[in-house]
């Protein structure tokens, strides 16, 4: 579940956000359209993240929220020197804020004596910012998700759709992005995809500044594109850029609740990255990334180097009164969530003296033990190297350890 707390801070991120900008703005019935269109794409696109710095959380109350929702949109409408498509876009967000609002009271209502609720409150409350529902609850929910009743159905499909709605508004923002962006040129900016391995089940893209200027209202549109096709596009958007900063955003696969897929973000086995960046500089669509063999390859031993975190021991040989206990290697680790499906190669050595066994796993789940018997051998090691492959990657990790 820890993707999806991730992704829900996210979302609560997003829409805490979202009552301060929009209250700006309807404070001010002359604002322009790109100062409304900063203030939404702030409150309800998905932000950039800086990357030196950790994401926050915070609790908001839903029916405060949503008076100052309700109060702010008239307001909006009454502004008249803004565009009237994002005038839509914003009656579109207000009907979804009010669909997402009677859908939680539901949840309320059905939660004492229906099984699922606390799962679909789980998916739901990072749209008002509440975190009160705790994870072992959630965990429990999430193990009886077969078991849903037809209400709690009912309102999952709800779920999936108003985030889809969510998405739809975002997306719909791009046409404004273009109309107030700079004239077409060049940007200096790369892209660096680490992929998910090794139980990491997010995509992290960042994305550097490698120019000497400072950009400012940057709005980027990105298109993930997988192995057999799949695409998803999103909008991020950072008010200020400056030059070799990085920002990262993290794409979420969503979880699969009975048969329904929600709060997914990326494609499978992505291949390929494109990006269309409008900022008040200027404006370009042609940043590309691939993600090949070789550069999965580099991420996957990065988080090899940085997280993979082995653990392992040697049991002599000891003579027993009806069964012996062998020789043998045992081996665990931290870190990583999970290895991927793979071999380990395991070599004892002492003096010239070396004695090899190979093990092949299928997802090693990280505090699991592995254990390698050397029943034919009559000497104890001084030393053993373990040699970690895996199926998926050319990226190989050594250990030694010494006794």
């Amino acid at each position: 579940m820890q993707r999806t707390k991730r992704y829900l801070l996210l979302v609560s991120t997003l829409l805490t956000m979202a009552t301060s900008a929009f209250c700006e703005i309807a404070s001010d019935s002359t604002i322009s359209t790109k100062e409304a269109y900063i203030q939404l794409v702030t409150a309800y696109g998905a932000n950039l993240l800086d990357s030196d710095q950790p994401l926050q959380s915070g609790t908001f109350d839903r029916y405060q929220f949503y008076a100052e929702q309700k109060g702010l949109f008239i307001k909006l409408r009454s502004a008249t020197t803004v565009d009237p498509y994002l005038i839509a876009i914003a009656n579109d967000y207000e009907k979804t804020t009010d669909n997402f609002l009677e859908t939680l009271e539901e949840i309320d209502r059905l939660q004492t004596h229906k099984p699922g609720m606390n799962l679909l409150k789980y998916v739901l409350y990072g749209a008002t910012g509440q975190f009160n529902v705790g994870v072992q609850d959630i965990e429990k929910e999430h193990n009886e998700a077969e078991n849903l009743s037809e209400d709690a159905k009912e309102l999952l499909v709800r779920c999936v759709q108003y985030q889809n709605r969510l998405d739809a508004s975002t997306l719909m923002l791009t046409t404004i992005a273009k109309k107030i962006a700079g004239p077409v040129g060049v940007a200096p900016i790369s892209l660096e995809l680490h992929g998910e391995w090794g139980g990491n089940y997010c995509d992290k893209l960042l994305f550097i500044n490698n120019g000497k200027l400072t950009l400012h209202n940057c709005t980027m549109v990105v298109t993930l594109i997988g192995i057999n096709g799949e695409s998803k596009k999103d909008v991020r958007f950072v008010k200020q850029w400056s030059s070799q900063q990085t920002f990262l955003a993290y794409y979420d696969p969503g979880e699969t609740i009975d048969n329904e897929t929600v709060n997914r973000k990326t494609v499978s086995s992505i291949t390929n990255v494109q990006v269309a960046l409008y900022c008040d500089e200027l404006t370009t669509e042609s940043i590309t990334y691939t993600y090949g063999k070789d550069e999965r390859d580099k991420i996957v031993n990065y988080y090899l180097d940085k997280y993979f975190e082995p653990q392992s021991g040697y049991q002599p040989f000891v003579k027993g009164i009806i069964f012996d206990d062998p020789r043998r290697v045992y081996f665990d680790f931290n870190g990583l969530q999970l290895l991927p499906k793979g071999v380990l190669t395991v070599t004892l050595k002492k003096g010239n003296v070396t004695a090899v066994q190979t093990l092949a796993f299928d997802d090693w789940k990280a505090g699991d033990t592995k254990c390698m018997y050397f029943r034919n051998i009559n000497w104890d090691p001084t030393e053993w190297v373990a040699h970690f492959q895996f199926d998926d990657t050319a990226a190989t990790c050594d250990v030694r350890w010494t006794r």
